[in-house]
């Protein structure tokens, strides 16, 4: 998610800078549940508390109990129009840094590393289950699109073109 915030224009970047300032009422960096609940009230949404920890739990990346600016961002893009094929190219880069056209293991380690993340062997290995899909312990271009996109959007996109 960090890579594709790098992708934003400028405009994009600076409307979601805003939103984040109005939530972020203590001025903290972070959305915590409190900023979240008043912000869902104010916006007359019916939403419970633990809804909104499973909200901050599902896009809390760095897994702290707060949303942070690039969690925030990734949460809020719309992923099917954001991510176009020049996009997808740039991001798939990111992690295929030795550019052999596919993303191996160690590429996931290095990425993740880069990124300010640590990634336990078990996590990359359910990566590579779940995305892997020709099963050859590398992720290709196409397969890293699917993982992007999803199934779903991925046909709807494959429709639109």
């Amino acid at each position: 998610m960090n890579v594709m915030v790098k992708h934003l224009s400028s405009k994009q970047i600076k409307d979601l800078e805003t939103e984040f300032g109005k939530l972020d009422k203590d001025g903290s960096g972070t959305l915590e549940i409190d900023e979240l609940q008043k912000a869902i009230e104010n916006a007359k949404m019916n939403i419970s508390e633990a809804e909104i920890k499973q909200i901050i739990k599902e896009i809390d990346y760095a897994e702290n109990g707060k949303i942070n600016y690039s969690e925030f961002i990734s949460a809020t893009i719309n992923t099917k129009d954001f991510l176009t094929e020049e996009r997808l190219q740039a991001i798939f880069q990111s992690f295929d840094i030795d550019n052999t056209k596919f993303i191996t293991i160690q590429n996931l380690k290095d990425a993740f590393s880069k990124f300010g993340r640590s990634i336990s062997q078990r996590e990359i290995e359910q990566i590579m289950r779940e995305h892997d899909k020709d099963g050859n312990n590398q992720i290709d271009f196409n397969e890293f699109r699917e993982m992007m996109l999803g199934e779903k959007e991925l046909a709807i996109a494959t429709v639109d073109q």
